[in-house]
C-alpha cells in the first residue's frame, strides 16, 4: 500500500560506536605474577579469575596479624580478671566502713587500683579493635592477590606476564565491555535544535544494517574550532552483518527539518524504465504503468512526490517482467 506519514528531513553526521565500560584491570597489591589466566580476546564475566599475584608474603602478614588478636585478645581477659579482683576487694573493705577495721587510706588506695584497671582495660580494648582492623585490611590485602574481571568484556590487551612483579595500581590487563556500548557523534552546533533528550532517530552501521537510537545527552562543551558539540545516544540494534566493535563507524541521522505529511511506498515497487522512475499499480486485477517523482529514502520505503495516491496498491514482488495494462493475478502471502 501507498503511506501517508510523516516524514522529517534528516542529515546524516559520521559517529562511532564507543564502550560504556572500557579501560585497564589493574593490580589492588603489589606482588609477582603467579598465574594469567586469561590471553587477548578472551571473554570474560564479571568475577572471572583474570591473574594471581603470588600470596606468600601477604600469607604471613595476615598470620602475624591474626597472632596479634589473639595476643590482645588474652590481654583482654587478663584485665578483665584483674578489675574483677580489684573490684571485689574494694567491695570487701566497703563492707567495713562502719567496723574499726575498715582503713580509710586502704579503701582509697584500692578505689585508685579500680580506676587504674578500667583505664588499662579501655586502652587493652581499643588495642583488640586495631589488631582486628590490621588483621581485615591483611585479609583484604590477601584476599586482592587473586585479580578478577569486575565488569563482562573481551581481553583487548596483556600488560603483564607470568614472573613479572607488578606495583599496586599497575594494568594487568586491559579489558572492553562490548555489550554495554553507545553512539558518539559531534553534532553541529546549528543542529541541535531538532534533538533532546530521548529523541528517537535512525542510524546505519557501516556494514549497511539500519537501526535505531534514542538521544541520551548532550554534551555542554563545544568544540571552537569545528563548532560541534558531542552527543551521546543509546542504540538498539537488530541483527547485523558483522560483530561490533568500539570506535566502529556510524552514520546517525540527524533531524535536519520540521516534520511534515508525504506519500511513501516500498522500495521494491521502483524500476528504472528509459531512464525514468516507474511503479506498477493495481487496479480490479490490471496494472497500470505509472513515473513517479521520488525523494528521500525512509528506511525501506520511498518518499513519492507524485504518480500515486495513498492507500493505492503497488505490485513490489514480481514486478519486472509486468507490462502496461497485463491482467495478474495476486499469490496468498507465504
Amino acid at each position: 500500500a501507498v503511506k501517508q506519514e510523516t516524514f522529517r528531513q534528516t542529515m546524516p553526521v559520521l559517529g562511532r560506536v564507543v564502550a560504556r565500560r572500557a579501560g585497564v584491570v589493574a593490580a589492588r597489591v603489589a606482588g609477582a605474577v603467579a598465574e594469567l589466566k586469561v590471553d587477548i580476546g578472551d571473554r570474560v564475566k564479571t568475577g572471572d579469575v583474570i591473574a594471581v599475584l603470588n600470596a606468600d608474603k601477604l600469607k604471613a602478614a595476615r598470620d602475624d596479624a591474626a597472632a596479634l588478636v589473639e595476643q590482645r585478645k588474652a590481654q583482654l581477659a587478663t584485665g578483665n580478671a584483674t578489675l574483677g579482683k580489684t573490684k571485689g576487694e574494694l567491695q570487701r573493705m566497703d563492707a567495713l566502713r562502719q567496723s574499726t577495721a575498715f582503713n580509710k587510706s586502704k579503701y582509697d588506695d584500692m578505689a585508685a587500683d579500680v580506676a587504674i584497671a578500667e583505664s588499662r582495660l579501655l586502652e587493652v580494648r581499643a588495642q583488640v579493635r586495631q589488631a582486628e582492623v590490621q588483621l581485615m585490611e591483611a585479609e583484604h590485602d590477601l584476599g586482592n592477590t587473586v585479580v578478577k574481571a569486575p565488569y563482562d568484556g573481551i581481553v583487548s590487551a596483556r600488560t603483564a606476564e607470568i614472573g613479572a612483579y607488578v606495583q599496586t595500581g599497575a594494568a594487568v590487563v586491559s579489558l572492553i565491555n562490548d555489550t554495554d556500548v553507545e553512539i558518539e557523534a559531534e553534532v553541529p552546533t546549528d543542529r541541535l535544535a531538532g534533538l533532546a533528550a530521548g529523541t528517537q532517530l535512525d542510524l546505519q552501521l557501516d556494514d549497511l544494517t539500519e537501526h535505531t537510537a534514542v538521544v541520551r545527552a548532550i554534551i555542554p562543551q563545544e568544540n571552537p574550532t569545528t563548532r560541534t558539540r558531542t552527543v551521546r545516544f543509546t542504540p538498539t540494534f537488530g541483527k547485523t552483518a558483522k560483530a561490533l566493535a568500539t570506535n566502529q563507524s556510524v552514520k546517525v541521522l540527524i533531524p535536519s527539518g520540521g516534520a511534515e505529511s508525504v506519500l511513501t511506498i516500498h522500495k521494491d515497487a521502483v524500476l528504472l524504465r528509459n531512464g525514468s522512475s516507474v511503479v506498477y499499480v493495481l487496479k480490479d486485477g490490471k496494472v497500470e504503468e505509472r513515473p513517479v517523482a521520488l525523494g528521500e529514502a525512509v528506511r525501506d520505503r520511498l518518499v513519492v512526490k507524485t504518480g500515486v495516491m495513498a492507500n493505492e496498491q503497488v505490485i513490489v514482488r514480481g514486478n519486472e517482467q509486468l507490462r502496461p495494462g497485463q491482467t495478474v493475478r495476486v499469490a496468498a502471502q507465504g
